[in-house]
């Protein structure tokens, strides 16, 4: 019994659970985890049968001793994972300072203790038989409480059984540029307008590598969060609850004035990008996602899978060793095609950097568009400007990092004959509070740098009241020619009041509206207007938008 409690526990129960806690988060669904993981389940619940067969035919005493062991880590699991699991540390790639919570880790270190404790008194006194009686109950009592809050869980869920389309994407076609136009947007991701001006003040330079360029300095992101922020960037669809995620990334891929435009024009589409493998692609022609039907790392998967378990259910001091980063989920999730030689993308600087440095531009024949997301300045800062990984690197540091990237990559336009013919904008989705990185505020101030197709001019800041959600008209007018001071109706010098939208999570839950008549950099500027756009799945359209 303790056997089967434990496997179902670890493999099932526990993965399947985490997947609907955050199954936006994820690019596979839960027949994934499933299919995977009941494998898992089985070959482990049958290895825990044989060992503790084995043992009790060696030693009934080593088998006493061992039944104690599972009685006392499935109790203590169950404590620890159900009602001691809140201060679990956020997986957003920062580093986790694990000597803090010093009050958790001492309650899980007495849970745990005690457990052992009341268990290991049934050993000592003596008392086999009504030991053995303690596992079938406990073992009994905890698989009937997780069948039925397994069963429960799955059928109050409004979107768990919604199977994820078998999409991935792929670099291809990065390095594929029209001799005719092009269309570039390279987001380097959490890079703060403020903090960026410090860093070219301190490295004159560096105006040099962004010759042609406008830089708007007083620019209000909409949103804080990469997984809302882009697609909005990208099609100017707001993101207000109404819709489930990938039914909204649908709608805002099929109603973008800017999308359509490019349609019309014939341009070759690619986005790299890795969250909009959670919608049906196919529904605008992004060349570089592929149909996939399986994981190209399936022990890779299930770990990562366990380990996460493990961040929930382990004591605390064993959680550090249960710690990944958003990139690890992403690389150990990616999926494949028999026959099929992918080529995939990496938003990772230095593995970015490094492919610009070594791939050549081809002609493409059509006109083409191109998003790059990179890391950019989003934590960990883990490189230099000369890409050479570093132990305590600085903001400042990935600044400089993200810089260099954007360097080579005007180089390799400018070495392809491409650059003039092209218009190029360099942008983050959201800034950065550097005073307080953990902080939703402050993050509303990114950069934005765009150069217009054969502009030429040094570089130069302009400080026009510029928002996000004027980027849907000003890309249309960049793909017609404009310059880009000409792309903004917006001057220096006018007043205006922009919108920013803040939530608790980047997803699932109410989102507030905030208001500012005051420059973007401004966090204290920001004014809670009342609006709310409220998290309710009963309330959610869930039918495919159109």
């Amino acid at each position: 019994m303790l056997s089967c409690t434990a496997s179902f526990l670890l493999f099932l129960y526990a993965p399947t659970l985490l997947y609907i806690s955050n199954e936006l988060d994820f690019s596979f669904d839960i027949y994934d985890v499933w299919h995977h993981m009941a494998s898992v389940a089985l070959i482990a619940f049958l290895a825990s049968i044989l060992f503790l067969t084995l043992l009790r035919l060696i030693s009934e005493r080593l088998h006493s001793v061992c039944v104690v062991i599972y009685l006392a880590v499935l109790t203590a699991m169950m404590i620890q994972g159900n009602l001691l699991s809140g201060n679990i540390p956020v997986l957003d790639g920062n580093a986790i300072d694990w000597s803090g919570h010093v009050g958790m880790r001492i309650l899980s270190a007495v849970v745990w203790t005690v457990c052992f404790v009341c268990y290991g008194s049934l050993l000592l006194s003596g008392k086999r038989k009504k030991l053995l009686t303690c596992a079938v109950f406990v073992g009994g009592s905890v698989l009937a409480f997780l069948l039925l809050t397994f069963g429960i869980t799955i059928l109050t869920s409004k979107t768990a059984l919604i199977e994820k389309n078998k999409t991935t994407m792929t670099a291809d076609g990065a390095f594929e540029m029209s001799r005719e136009e092009n269309f570039v947007i390279f987001l380097l991701d959490a890079v703060d307008e403020k903090e960026f001006e410090k860093v070219l003040d301190s490295h004159p330079e560096y105006y040099d590598i962004f010759e042609d360029f406008t830089a708007f300095s007083n620019v209000m992101a909409m949103y804080p969060y990469t997984t809302k922020a882009v697609p909005f960037i990208l099609f100017g669809d707001i993101y207000d609850n109404t819709y489930y995620y990938s039914a909204y990334l649908r709608k805002a891929i099929n109603n973008s004035p800017f999308f359509q435009e490019l349609k019309n024009k014939q341009y070759d589409c690619r986005v790299y990008f890795e969250y909009l493998h959670l919608t049906d692609v196919q529904n605008f022609d992004f060349q570089n996602f592929v149909n996939v039907d399986h994981f190209k790392y399936p022990v890779k998967f299930c770990k990562m899978l366990v380990k996460l378990t493990g961040l929930q259910y382990l004591p605390y001091e064993l959680k550090k060793y249960c710690f990944v980063t958003p990139e690890d989920i992403y690389f150990d999730t990616i999926k494949t095609t028999e026959g099929q030689n992918i080529d995939w993308y990496s938003f990772n600087n230095k593995e970015l950097y490094e492919r610009i440095q070594s791939s050549e531009i081809k002609e493409n024949q059509n006109r083409c568009f191109r998003f790059f997301y990179a890391h950019g300045a989003h934590v960990p800062w883990e490189y230099d400007s000369k890409m050479n990984e570093i132990d305590n690197g600085t903001y400042d540091d990935a600044i400089e990092c993200s810089v260099e990237l954007a360097n080579a990559y005007i180089k390799r336009l400018k070495e392809a004959g491409v650059y003039d013919n092209s218009v190029v904008i360099f942008l983050a989705d959201h800034g950065l509070n550097i005073e307080n990185p953990d902080s939703d505020f402050g993050k509303q101030n990114p950069i934005l740098l765009v150069k217009g197709r054969h502009e030429k001019h040094p570089f130069n800041f302009n400080d026009a009241p510029i928002s996000h959600s004027d980027l849907q008209q000003a890309w249309l007018r960049l793909l017609n020619e404009s310059s880009s001071l000409d792309a903004f109706e917006w001057e220096e010098g006018d007043e205006r009041e922009r919108i920013h939208l803040i939530s608790d999570v980047i997803i699932e839950s109410d989102i507030y509206e905030y208001r500012s008549d005051q420059h973007a950099s401004d966090t204290d500027a920001l004014v809670p207007t009342g609006v709310v756009y409220p998290f309710d799945w009963n309330t959610i359209i869930m039918k495919e938008a159109s």
